[in-house]
């Protein structure tokens, strides 16, 4: 996670009601007692726990292509609905700063037609999941799509060879 998350993150745990805290006295306990009495790491456990990246990695390469240095993106909407290659760029150019749209070069459509996948650099990728919680929250049900870092690649249609 970056410095940005990292922040959102500590954020978030400041609103944790201090009267709560006891509730998980024994479990911190038998955590820290699993972890061979490392605090630090039983800590580090629960926020990844806590943050969805316990199961596996994120992966670090493309899912599509394989390329390094570049994290696989989904963007969909709900299932029932439609969102084509030609509205996905769309959005991306009406909500993202102009480099974004333009890093895409592989898009391919989901089977289900509810959204595509793309392709952005590691360093873009962080903030690219951060511009859209935040467009998320101030534009609220006005955004009826949802992004997120490809964990593993969902169905795909064919690629068609066009580089699209």
């Amino acid at each position: 996670m970056k410095l940005a998350r990292n922040k959102e993150v500590l954020k978030k745990l400041q609103d944790v009601d201090m009267e709560v805290l006891p509730n998980f006295d024994k479990i911190a306990d038998d955590l820290i007692f699993e972890c061979g009495e490392d605090a630090k790491k039983a800590l580090k456990i629960a926020l990844a726990y806590c943050s969805g990246y316990y199961k596996q990695a994120v992966p670090t390469n493309s899912l599509l292509t394989g390329r390094d240095g570049m994290v696989t993106i989904q963007m969909s909407v709900e299932k029932g609905s439609s969102l084509d290659q030609t509205t996905a760029m769309t959005l991306l150019q009406k909500y993202w700063a102009p480099k974004v749209a333009e890093q895409v070069k592989t898009m391919r459509s989901l089977t289900d037609g509810s959204g595509v996948c793309f392709d952005l650099r590691i360093r873009d990728a962080e903030g690219f999941i951060d511009a859209f919680e935040y467009l998320k929250e101030r534009e609220g049900k006005r955004v009826d799509f949802s992004c997120i870092r490809c964990k593993s690649l969902p169905d795909l249609e064919p690629d068609d060879g066009a580089g699209s």
